[in-house]
């Protein structure tokens, strides 16, 4: 007897345990399922925005009897459709097995929950090719008047799939490219240009990065009153000058260099202690008067004359060709000793370019559309499209660099929210391959002409000996879209070709650069291209919701 009284308080506090552990065990049960009901109630008022704040909170509180064998009270159980904010604060009580002998038959158990969603923001930039070839007829129209079709479908299907989703952003960005990307407004440009001291801390005002000065050595300048002296110049100066005497069409129009070096393949952010990190305003070189007696080539881009008013004559480093030392006549750009000739030795047959001035193809009409909730005036950005004429070539890899600034933080393009904040797309149109003018040495791009030792970094070739200059740029294509899978803010690449005949190497392309096999397609006419941009704008548009402390 005595045994078993000494057992009593042993047995009691046994039971009591096994109360406490069960009412533990069903509290967890109570708050994972009042989290999970506040998780679907805050995703399905995302979805369904008419549904009423009655609707949601009587299928939540259903979806919790059916869950909690207690019966239910509710300090708070509120749904806010408007901000998609979701509060519960509910107990039950736990009626224990062996606790009642100390008085304690019910133990009060509560769980609260606070849920709140939002439509994630998306970012799109959309990449279309502007070169000649997109002027020929494809399914009635020219191809570039079936890719403006075919981005309005898309921009419908996105808007319409998003202006249901509360809380939520959709930028748009255009980016036309063909051997060239026009990164700013003609007005921004012509400001930079007229003081780049004053400028932005992204650009190269003090002409300090390796490729500032590539085809601008030192040089000794003839002075009016027969003086001479030696002397350097810088792409702003020569803009300036060329703009005063020829008028603005020979300014700065806003296309950049590609970054030398490790800055190649990258949107690192420029930072004034490394020069290179810098963007360097583009300058085509002017190109000899007469190259047609030099190995019957051709120049297109001549619009000043070789003995310039501070030449007397061609001054140019020894050891280069004769036409070389021409096109490296720096003194040329000096109007110190006379008036430029802007524009005299322009050439006018078919090698001669759009128009030959210091910008090259970068001609004012196809500027990109930083990343904007305008809508309207992505559209009219669109609609304004043109191509840009022979000789231009396609460089695939000039594209893909814009689109990827535009989607990132860091100038010039700054628009963009932070990695993780959006979802960010590259929409990537191309009716071809990269191409390049035919003679070598009249095709200055970004990266340099095809003979420069920048162009063979970039392509990853030690000479362009063994290589074929379109080859060179497809390996730039390749380099420049795994550096924009390598990047934290997990872009997805759409790459639609609009091509109405199978290229082996042009799928290649294509394949590599977008995100998965099904985001690489071929339209082959206008109505499948229409629908294909469609297609991916509802794709994009699906909702994806994060939670606001995401």
């Amino acid at each position: 007897m005595v045994m078993a009284l000494s057992a009593l308080p042993l047995l009691m506090m046994t039971g009591i345990a096994i109360d406490i552990g069960s009412a533990h065990n069903h509290k967890v049960e109570l708050q994972t399922a009042v989290d999970n009901v506040a998780l679907q109630l805050a995703k399905r008022s995302a979805l369904n925005p008419a549904m009423t704040t009655t609707e949601l909170v009587s299928d939540g509180k259903a979806m919790l009897d059916r869950t909690i064998p207690f019966p239910i009270d509710y300090a708070e159980f509120s749904v806010d459709t408007g901000g998609i904010i979701v509060r519960i604060d509910a107990s039950v009580q736990y009626e224990t097995a062996f606790a009642g002998i100390i008085g304690k038959d019910r133990i009060a158990l509560r769980a609260t929950a606070d849920s709140r969603f939002r439509r994630k923001n998306i970012e799109i930039a959309v990449t279309v090719d502007t070169t000649n070839s997109m002027d020929k007829i494809l399914s009635g129209k020219t191809r570039l008047e079936g890719a403006k079709e075919a981005v309005h479908a898309f921009t419908d299907a996105v808007m319409t799939g998003t202006n249901t989703a509360l809380n939520t952003s959709v930028k748009l960005a255009l980016v036309p490219f063909d051997n060239q990307v026009k990164v700013l407004q003609d007005d921004k440009a012509q400001w930079i240009e007229y003081d780049p001291r004053r400028a932005f801390s992204w650009i190269d005002n003090f002409g300090q990065s390796s490729i500032h000065r590539i085809y601008l050595p030192k040089y000794t300048a003839y002075l009016s009153d027969g003086t001479h002296t030696d002397q350097s110049i810088d792409r702003w100066r020569i803009f300036r000058k060329l703009r005063q005497h020829g008028g603005n069409k020979y300014g700065w129009n806003g296309c950049l260099e590609m970054r030398p070096g490790k800055y190649t393949f990258s949107v690192a952010a420029p930072v004034r202690y490394d020069p290179n990190s810098l963007f360097t305003p583009f300058l085509a070189p002017d190109q000899p008067d007469n190259r047609d007696e030099y190995n019957n080539n051709k120049s297109p881009n001549s619009y000043l004359p070789d003995q310039g008013p501070a030449c007397n004559s061609p001054r140019a480093p020894e050891g280069k060709d004769a036409w070389e030392r021409r096109e490296l006549n720096v003194c040329k750009y000096d109007d110190r000793a006379g008036p430029l000739q802007v524009g005299r030795y322009a050439r006018s047959d078919s090698y001669a370019y759009v128009d030959a001035n210091p910008n090259g193809f970068c001609t004012g009409n196809n500027p990109v559309f930083p990343l904007s909730t305008d809508v309207q005036g992505f559209l009219a950005g669109v609609d304004a499209l043109s191509t840009i004429g022979s000789w231009g070539g396609t460089i695939m890899p000039i594209g893909f660099y814009w689109a990827w600034n535009a989607l990132d933080k860091a100038e010039p393009l700054p628009e963009a929210a932070p990695a993780g904040e959006a979802d960010k797309y590259i929409i990537f149109l191309s009716d071809g391959k990269n191409s390049t003018h035919p003679l070598r040495f009249n095709s200055y791009s970004p990266f340099g002409y095809p003979g420069d030792d920048r162009w063979d970094a970039a392509a990853g070739f030690d000479d362009d000996g063994d290589i074929t200059r379109d080859e060179a740029l497809h390996s730039m294509t390749y380099k420049m879209c795994d550096a924009i899978k390598a990047d934290p803010a997990n872009i997805t690449v759409y790459f639609v070709y609009y091509l109405d005949k199978y290229d082996a190497e042009a799928e290649k392309i294509g394949k590599h650069c977008a995100s998965g096999d099904d985001k690489f397609i071929v339209a082959g006419d206008r109505d499948k291209l229409i629908e294909t941009f469609r297609m991916i704008g509802r794709d994009i548009s699906r909702l994806r919701l994060v939670p606001y402390d995401s």
